[in-house]
This record gives C-alpha cells, structure tokens and sequence, in this order.
C-alpha cells in the first residue's frame, strides 16, 4: 500500500495509517519515498514496528535523521 504524507500550512507532515504498515508499504514525503521492511531501518527504508506507533515513530525518525532521503 502507498501511503501520501500532506503537509499543512505550518510546515508538519501528516500520515494516516489504518493498519500497521506490511514490508513494500510505502510513504511519500516531499516526493521522497519511503519503504517500509522487516529489517532495520537504513536509508530510505523504515524498520515495521509492533505497533503502528513504533512504526510511526520509525518513520518520523527516518525522516528527521537521513541525509541520504533529503525531505524539506
């Protein structure tokens, strides 16, 4: 499943997720897509939590902490 961030008007990124998110998912930030794996996270790939919280917080991190996926 492809997943689309939004961003509002003060800059943040919004991602709904319904389920947690399956190995291939993907979400797009600022026209950078992330993929979601069972792996750790590396890159422009994003560690599955056990939650959709954790899976969450791995793709805010992934986000804030890559300079190899360069999102404004």
């Amino acid at each position: 499943m492809a997943y689309n961030a939004s961003n509002d008007d003060s800059g943040v990124w919004h991602v709904n997720f319904e389920d947690n998110p399956a190995p291939g998912d993907t979400v797009t930030v600022d026209g950078v897509q992330f993929t979601f794996v069972k792996g750790p996270s590396s890159g422009c790939n994003v560690a599955i939590g056990s939650t959709i919280t954790e899976s969450s917080n791995n793709l805010a991190e992934a986000i804030e902490s890559n300079t190899d996926c360069e999102v404004s």
